[in-house]
């Protein structure tokens, strides 16, 4: 069997077995439940609009996906040694690299079904908020006149720096799912991998905490990016003086492609060398 098809194979077995399973039906209720919780709980101030609520919504929906992928990507090689797949089949059939690739094909497949859910449910909380149209600014009448409506963002402008924002959280939702691939090539049981896999994560994300370390460090280590854009969107719904930044795009997708594939990187280095006949 040649590389391509024994990685399509592998592909089509791991996507029946995360169908078959409980895990993502699991991942996308949380999802979809904290999202639309996120928007119902938003308390709309006199001068928002649809868009705050759908940034705010959106940001929770993407927390809640963060946490499941770095889950599922963290059991993802520790769960197969735990349970002596590995052992069993990779001598026979398949490389190692083969395992890889499937295993990091699957796991980005489950980030697109993840915020896909989430950018539906917060897209509706916005439409029944008001609707997603222009972000305006009412001028009050002086002097006799008759007052006026003035337009600060086009609904459209709005549109594309969701859908900017959306694509860049999808990068850094995959190379989430990677990073934890990696740390699940390193252990044989669940709880290390997992333990490992948090502690990693918490460390990156709350770096300024634990280490001291400011927002420029932290923009340029992990994926901080979808935050700060949605943050943005938040605030031009609000019709503050903000304003957007495009270069915010390239430079998210660049930081998320160094994590994930330097999470591949060690995922193949890792995992080819193992001895799985312990």
């Amino acid at each position: 069997m040649s590389g391509p098809a024994r990685v399509l194979r592998l592909i089509g077995v791991e996507t029946l077995k995360v169908l078959g399973g409980k895990s993502l039906r699991t991942g996308l209720v949380a999802v979809v439940a904290l999202t639309a919780f996120a928007a119902w709980n938003h308390e709309t101030a006199a001068e928002e609009t649809a868009w705050t609520v759908t940034a705010t919504a959106l940001s929770t929906g993407l927390w809640a996906a963060e946490i499941f992928l770095l889950v599922a990507g963290a059991t993802a090689i520790a769960g197969e040694t735990a349970q002596g797949t590995l052992k069993m089949i990779l001598p026979h059939a398949y490389r190692r690299g083969d395992w890889i690739v499937a295993k990091a094909t699957v796991l980005a497949a489950q980030a697109l079904v993840l915020l896909l859910a989430a950018l539906a449910v917060a897209l509706a909380a916005g439409a029944l908020s008001g609707g997603l149209g222009d972000v305006t600014r009412a001028i009050d009448a002086s002097f006799g006149g008759e007052g006026s409506v003035e337009r600060l963002h086009a609904g459209g402008a709005m549109a594309g720096h969701l859908a900017s924002s959306a694509t860049v959280a999808l990068a850094a939702l995959v190379a989430t799912a990677w990073l934890g691939l990696a740390v699940s090539c390193v252990f044989d049981g669940l709880v290390p991998a997992l333990s490992t896999a948090f502690l990693l994560f918490l460390g990156l994300k709350s770096a300024g905490t634990l280490f001291g370390a400011g927002p420029d460090v932290l923009s340029k280590i992990y994926a901080s990016y979808p935050a700060e854009m949605l943050s943005r969107l938040e605030k031009l719904g609000l019709a503050l003086n903000e304003r957007w930044k495009d270069e915010l795009f390239g430079r998210g997708l660049r930081l998320a492609a160094w994590v994930g594939a330097g999470s591949i990187a060690v995922s193949m280095l890792v995992f080819t060398r193992r001895d799985l006949q312990a």
